[in-house]
């Protein structure tokens, strides 16, 4: 089999063996990427100076006799734009119009064309005065009602800053070989993933693979690559064996999906395709994920008792395939089901109290109407376990529930220092959050923003602290944060 074959991930029909061409761009990718974030390095000002000195880097032609150097890197200009989006700061480097921009947008970008005299719009002319909230009325007059929504639903955290590009496939918005290589490769193709996912043993999925392939060594793909032999089937010695003969038109087999009640989706398909592979896909997407296990073992107890005719002259009746077929499926199943007992850890499960002179508070968030509103609640409490102070809101428009978590918090610490309130432990049940407060890694988007004005409050407050617990212990903030849209419920509770 061709190394082209070996080379995509599972979901696109390989084994996911690397690439070296495309892992060899990613890398590249990674050069280029500082070219456009680090304007100050000494390379990208030798570069910028020579190939595109009043352009930008993914606007920059390859221009006459340029270097090897220049024409490696110029190669990812491709893979940088399906991987950049621009992060909001002050708006007044982001073209409307040209530029991705709009998070909730697949394209990032609005599918309609501007009006005369607007090409060059800013996105800072789409928001009000203070720079912390849009416009309704001028986004609503310009944009479709679904682009209007989604840049609408945008938040805009903080208007200090500047407009950056950051990488939108990463977490933390900083570009990274793994995930540029996985653009590279595309991991969008269902009819693989779901033959991956099947729970068979792992010989048959690897049987399955090949047959998807076709490159199982049937007579007449022997007879293709030039091995002389008979070309006729081995079990019923008439037509030709090829792939869609000896797995659907044969009569053994044909025997065989009729005795588990299949016969009758493979007659339909035959009459709609001639093409192996895609009936392959289209009887598997009929059936139901238990008849896919079975259709897949009947699959390899067909090509067994060929292999066993072939070489050892034993000749196996249908009933006996799909007996095997059966048998050795629920062999395999059982012993998924014995696993060995893992010992767990015993976690705290319940609110702990804070030493004496120390208080605590509970932050959680939860979201609303298909998680287009999100509500946040705090809870301050003592030495005692007594109830101090409680606050609840709603964020009308939030990212992702991550930054609305880190909102929350930053709240929650401007609450503590405007109440004047010492040896704070701030508790949230979203350890991701909790490891990027603690750490010193640098996040590059919005969440990264968020998280920065928390470390700033912090080392500003060196007896506050913030610590990770489980959801289960984070109960009373999470109860307030449920109450932030009821009418009734007041937003501070003392």
């Amino acid at each position: 089999m061709r190394w082209d074959k070996l080379t995509p991930h599972k979901s696109l029909g390989g084994l996911g063996f690397r690439n070296m061409e495309d892992f060899n761009l990613s890398m590249l990718g990674k050069q280029s990427w500082k070219l456009m974030t680090d304007s100050n390095s000494l390379l990208t000002r030798v570069l910028k100076a020579k190939y595109f000195p009043r352009r930008d880097f993914l606007d920059a032609p390859l221009s006459h006799n340029p270097s090897y150097t220049w024409r490696s890197l110029w190669s990812t200009q491709s893979l940088l734009t399906l991987g950049l989006r621009w992060k909001i700061g002050d708006g007044t480097k982001i073209n409307v119009w040209s530029m991705p921009w709009i998070r909730n947008l697949p394209t990032h970008k609005p599918d309609t064309l501007p009006p005369p005299h607007l090409e060059d719009l800013t996105v800072n002319h789409l928001m009000n005065p203070n720079l912390l909230s849009w416009n309704h009325n001028l986004i609503n007059s310009l944009f479709t009602s679904q682009v209007a929504a989604a840049v609408i639903s945008t938040p805009l955290f903080t208007c200090s800053m500047e407009d950056t590009r950051i990488w939108k496939v990463s977490p933390d918005g900083n570009y990274t070989v793994k995930s540029a290589y996985r653009i590279c490769v595309d991991l969008l193709h269902p009819h693989w993933k779901n033959l991956w996912n099947l729970k068979i043993p792992p010989r048959v999925s690897s049987f399955m693979w090949r047959l998807a392939h076709q490159c199982l060594p049937t007579r007449v793909n022997l007879t293709t690559r030039g091995i002389p032999c008979d070309d006729t089937c081995v079990s019923c010695e008439t037509l030709a064996e090829s792939h869609m003969h000896i797995f659907f038109v044969c009569s053994k087999a044909m025997e065989c999906w009729g005795r588990i009640d299949l016969g009758h989706h493979v007659r339909e398909l035959l009459l709609r395709t001639s093409e192996f592979t895609t009936l392959l896909f289209d009887f598997l997407d009929r059936l139901s994920f238990i008849q896919q296990q079975l259709a897949a073992m009947l699959l390899w107890s067909i090509w067994k008792s060929r292999d066993l005719k072939l070489w050892e002259s034993s000749s196996t009746s249908p009933t006996l395939i799909v007996t095997r077929a059966k048998e050795t499926l629920h062999e395999w199943s059982c012993m998924q089901r014995i696993k060995p007992q893992v010992q767990h850890l015993a976690h705290t499960n319940t609110w702990v109290k804070p030493t004496i002179g120390v208080i605590k508070c509970n932050v959680d968030v939860t979201t609303f109407n298909n998680n287009t509103m999100a509500g946040f609640g705090m809870c301050f409490r003592d030495s005692l376990g007594q109830f101090i102070f409680g606050k609840s809101a709603h964020l009308p428009s939030f990212g992702f529930v991550l930054e609305a978590e880190a909102v929350a918090l930053l709240q929650s610490i401007h609450t503590a220092i405007s109440i004047g309130l010492h040896s704070v432990i701030f508790e949230t049940d979203n350890k991701t959050l909790a490891n990027a407060i603690n750490s010193t890694s640098a996040h590059n988007n919005e969440f990264g923003d968020i998280v920065t004005q928390c470390r700033v409050l912090l080392s500003n407050n060196l007896d506050y602290v913030v610590s990770h617990i489980r959801r289960q212990a984070n109960r009373v903030a999470h109860t307030i944060a449920r109450a932030s849209l009821s009418p009734t419920s007041p937003p501070y509770l003392l």
